[in-house]
C-alpha cells in the first residue's frame, strides 16, 4: 500500500504501511531524533531504544489519528509481533541514525 491508510483500509494495513503512514504523516523519525539522548540513555543500546521509540511514536501517531483502536482492538494487530520488528530494523536505522 502506498496511499495513506483511510478507516477503509486499516484492515489490510501490514507493519510497513502503519510505519511508513506515521514516518511520512506524523514525522515519528524526527520526533525520535530529536528525543534521541533520552531514549538511549534510557534503554543503553541503539538497537532497544530505536525499537522501543519508534513503537511509543507509532502507538501516538494511531492514537492521534483515531487509527489506534480500529488497527490494534478491532483488528487484533499487535504492534510489538515480529513484522514490526522486521518493519522497524529494516527502515528506522537510516532515517534516525543514518545507519
Amino acid at each position: 500500500m502506498n496511499k495513506p491508510i483511510t478507516m477503509e483500509t486499516i484492515e489490510y494495513a501490514t507493519a510497513e504501511d502503519l510505519l511508513n503512514d506515521a514516518i511520512n504523516a506524523g514525522k515519528i523519525h524526527h520526533t525520535i531524533g530529536d528525543e534521541w539522548a533520552y531514549w538511549l540513555d534510557k534503554y543503553g543500546d541503539w538497537q532497544t531504544a530505536l525499537w522501543k521509540a519508534s513503537l511509543f511514536y507509532l502507538e501516538v501517531f494511531l492514537e492521534k489519528h483515531q487509527m489506534f483502536k480500529d488497527c490494534c482492538i478491532d483488528y487484533d494487530f499487535k504492534l510489538d509481533r515480529p513484522e514490526m520488528a522486521g518493519a522497524i530494523s529494516n527502515i528506522m536505522p537510516e532515517l534516525v541514525l543514518g545507519r
